[in-house]
């Protein structure tokens, strides 16, 4: 894919965002930028229980230049933290909330640890944006310059990162020292980890997606694996045989397991609003769901937003199945099921529930 190529797609995707009714699109300003990458945590300490922390680089606005506003968008003129960018990336990755990072001793029980929060986590973007972003950082593996990163068995998403170090000689930035970097998530619609690999001045290749995409792959497969998650994409099976041995049995395919996984949601829709009483409600109150059969994770989460439900979402690629089944009628605020394939893969019939 030649550099061109990219910056028309990039450009024509800009368009399309900034075209859209999102004052989060419409902050075009250098004060709007500013304060865009300050609710990300950019040049603020993030409170973890760590000595020491550094807060980065990020000049005051009266500093800036008529550049500032296009260097910063590339990376430059602008310091960061590791744990700065694990921090925006992971809110990227859960819906567009900032977590405070925390040092964990040990974990007991079977559900994540809950923290005591000083204050409520900030939402520094909106759900729908947050998608957004995650389809395009999904793009970056699937398509761009983090395919090294690709998983087996797991959707990702990440961005390279191929920043020029200063010359302490010059003062400026040197032609051949640079620090490559790539940071990402898994899986993308239900994330686990999120990873970043740095290389200070890397001999030979130099940039984030050829020298961090391999070690994001071989860290998320290792760690994916450990924490036991299901696959949410096909594994190919070993071509490689040894003669005398019988070739591993073939895995379940992936949309098995996520038809599986969208059973049990369902199971667990009609079982909660089993339990709960009875109740009538108005006509303000209540949307009708829409059939969602063929369209992408995107546009499903905006359809979601829009008519105020909340997605759970399985598996990747088109809408094959949904519940509440289209044409029910629930609460504003219920839950909307959708599993999501291969188009034209199979699908059963659609199963009910009520969404609450």
């Amino acid at each position: 894919m030649d550099s061109e190529f990219c910056q028309r797609q990039a450009w024509q995707s800009t368009q399309q965002e900034c075209q859209r009714d999102d004052g989060e699109f419409a902050r075009c300003s250098s004060g709007g930028l500013e304060a865009a990458v300050h609710t990300f945590g950019f040049g603020q300490l993030t409170g973890i229980e760590l000595p020491g922390e550094n807060r980065g680089l990020l000049r005051p606005l009266e500093y800036w230049t008529a550049s500032s506003i296009g260097s910063l968008a590339m990376g430059q003129e602008i310091n960061v933290t590791p744990l700065q960018v694990i921090s925006a990336v992971s809110a990227i990755a859960n819906g567009g909330t900032l977590y405070r990072p925390r040092i964990i001793n040990q974990i007991g029980g079977n559900g994540p640890p809950d923290f005591a929060q000083h204050a409520a986590p900030p939402q520094v973007i909106s759900a729908r944006t947050a998608a957004t972003l995650r389809e395009m950082m999904e793009a970056v593996i699937l398509e761009g310059t983090g395919k090294p990163a690709q998983l087996s068995g797991y959707t990702a998403a990440g961005k390279s990162g191929t920043a020029q170090k200063i010359d302490p000689a010059t003062g400026r930035y040197s032609p051949n020292q640079y620090i490559a970097s790539f940071v990402g998530f898994a899986p993308v619609n239900t994330p686990a980890i999120t990873i970043l690999a740095v290389f200070d001045s890397p001999v030979g290749l130099h940039h984030g997606g050829d020298v961090g995409g391999p070690v994001f792959k071989r860290a998320a497969e290792q760690i994916l694996a450990y924490l036991d998650l299901p696959h949410d994409v096909t594994v190919a099976p070993d071509t490689q045989t040894a003669k005398g041995l019988r070739p591993a049995p073939r895995p379940a395919t992936q949309s098995d397991a996520d038809r599986a996984r969208f059973q049990a949601a369902v199971a667990k829709q009609v079982s909660s609003s089993s339990a709960a009483p009875t109740a009538a409600f108005g006509e303000d109150e209540a949307v009708v769901v829409p059939n969602l059969a063929g369209q992408t994770v995107r546009s499903v989460t905006e359809a979601c937003t829009r008519m105020g439900l909340v997605p759970s979402l399985i598996g990747s690629g088109v809408a094959l199945e949904q519940a509440p089944e289209a044409g029910a009628r629930v609460l504003r605020g219920s839950r909307l099921t959708v599993r999501f394939g291969r188009p034209g893969e199979a699908a059963p019939a659609t199963t009910g529930g009520d969404g609450n």
